[in-house]
């Protein structure tokens, strides 16, 4: 593979805690090459920008050859901060968060190779400052009042009506053409098929089927041949158009759609099973619900219920509405706005029992004498 021609994506943790940091300059940075150190921060940054990027920009911007790129790759990956999967013209780097300090000295080579470069006394040390902030809580009494209902006494209907319309606007992800283009990467949709034809059914099928932009680069990323010279606009049309529910509705609230296109706005781009009509066609019957109430309860489900659409769940929740005389839409959106859990979790009585650490038997004691030589062996090469 020619390095300066491989293009590079990103993907996992899009930054680190302040206590991730600390373990990532006390226990990796004195291991880890300088420049190995530095790639991590800044594919870590590239990724919260979400950057289209090639090995070649990545070499200018931390000021080193492409061989020096490679080599701080490789220890980066060494050190499990990352792992690297290559298809022909292609990497997917995945960006990994640095362990805990019990666990980096936990892992059978991180913690001999920090033990056998700088020794126990410097083990102990790092320890105690990384954990001298974190108290323990068993002493202490829980004091704090988070948020409860009884803040929302002066909450009424008109107010709900004005939260459901904001949360709609910011949870919007509407496909925006420029920003799919300037984001897409010569794998997922390269430049030279950006042609007016293409950019014109790309955007009808995102307009027909609500599909934000990155639900519609999966969908042009299956429709590009084996080489990626070409975009297969029948693939693409046919994949969608069997596959998902059209969205006609032009109401700029979601809630007062059609179920059907309710639903599949909700469930993205996942063809549905036409058991889970079958459930909601039945309580549309039974309880005689219209499309709007319908929709307030596809949508309770998805949030809370995992997306589980069975009759007797259905069943279940329409009878509680019923239960409430719940008639309009607003009045099922306030029932499952302020509804209690069904069940409170009771404090136990019981005492609190801490496992003790209980010494291995010789039988369950792994074989350290068999293991050294293989340990030595692969630390050798790690230098």
């Amino acid at each position: 593979m020619i390095l300066e021609q491989t293009t590079v994506s990103i993907h996992g943790i899009d930054g680190l805690s302040s206590k991730q940091n600390h373990v990532l300059n006390f226990l990796y940075a004195p291991l880890i090459k300088s420049k190995g150190l530095r790639l991590y921060h800044l594919l870590i940054s590239m990724n919260d920008l979400v950057l289209s990027v090639d090995y070649k920009m990545i070499s200018e911007s931390m000021n080193c050859t492409l061989d020096e790129l490679e080599y701080a790759r490789q220890e980066c990956e060494k050190f499990l901060l990352i792992k690297t999967y290559a298809s022909t013209t292609h990497h997917q780097i995945e960006l990994v968060a640095p362990k805990t300090s019990h666990d980096f000295f936990a892992h059978d080579l991180l913690g001999r190779l920090f033990l056998q470069e700088f020794g126990p006394d410097r083990v102990k040390y790092i320890n105690s400052i990384i954990r001298e902030n974190t108290k323990p809580k068993e002493s202490y009494e829980d004091i704090s009042q988070p948020i409860h209902l009884s803040h929302l006494k002066n909450y009424n209907e008109s107010l709900e009506t004005v939260y459901q319309n904001e949360i709609h606007d910011l949870t919007n992800d509407a496909f925006d053409m420029k920003i799919f283009l300037t984001n897409s990467s010569e794998v997922t949709f390269p430049k030279r098929l950006h042609t007016q034809e293409n950019q014109r059914v790309i955007q009808n099928l995102a307009d027909t089927y609500r599909l934000s932009n990155d639900q519609m680069r999966i969908e042009v990323a299956k429709a590009l041949n084996s080489t990626g010279t070409n975009l297969d606009l029948n693939k693409l049309t046919k994949g969608v158009s069997e596959r998902l529910i059209p969205i006609t509705s032009s109401d700029t609230n979601p809630l007062n759609w059609p179920t059907s296109e309710f639903l599949q706005m909700r469930m993205g781009p996942v063809a549905i099973n036409e058991s889970v009509f079958d459930a909601i066609d039945y309580i549309r019957q039974k309880y005689r619900w219209s499309d709007k109430i319908l929709n307030v309860i596809v949508d309770y489900v998805i949030e809370k219920r995992k997306a589980i659409f069975t009759r007797n769940s259905l069943d279940q929740i329409s009878n509680s509405l019923q239960l409430k005389q719940v008639k309009t839409q607003q009045q099922a959106i306030n029932h499952f706005a302020f509804e209690k859990p069904l069940y409170k979790a009771k404090r136990s009585s019981k005492p609190v029992i801490k496992r003790q650490d209980v010494p291995k038997t010789k039988e369950d004691a792994p074989d350290i004498d068999k293991q050294k030589e293989e340990l030595k062996k692969v630390l050798e090469g790690w230098k």
